[in-house]
């Protein structure tokens, strides 16, 4: 039996270490496709990965608040990302910089990460075929 008293039944949407962006060079590389979207408060950059899983990715600056305020911010936006995640076209990385606001609620969050992953995906898919290819 596990600790957590649900008789170790299967957490259908987890966030797993796999649905992390690690790595200087992947955030790099993300930055350096610049394809983004905006939405509220957040800035979304996002490129296609080799892979049918969506990542995430968060960067958050002092001038949104101290340790405390950031770290809720963190929380929240993964909250946010673990529910929608299914409804999110597959196979990105999603790089989210947040921009200072105040604090919203986690529905705004889905909504907003909702949007602008969907700039995104249009983005990547209005791009020439000749174009070149930002996975590899």
């Amino acid at each position: 039996m596990s600790s957590s008293g649900d008789g170790g039944a299967p957490r259908p949407h987890r966030f797993t270490a796999a649905m992390r962006m690690h790595g200087r060079r992947i955030f790099a590389a993300t930055y350096a496709a610049k394809v983004r979207g905006r939405s509220g408060p957040l800035l979304v950059f996002g490129r296609p990965n080799a892979s049918p899983l969506t990542r995430l990715g968060l960067s958050v600056s002092r001038r949104v608040g101290g340790s405390v305020e950031r770290h809720r911010v963190k929380r929240l936006l993964r909250e946010a990302f673990r529910t929608i995640r299914p409804d999110l076209p597959a196979g990105y990385d999603l790089l989210v910089v947040v921009h200072p606001h105040e604090f919203l609620a986690v529905e705004s969050y889905r909504d907003h990460l909702r949007h602008a992953a969907a700039q995104i995906d249009r983005r990547w898919r209005q791009r020439p075929p000749d174009a070149p290819d930002a996975a590899s």
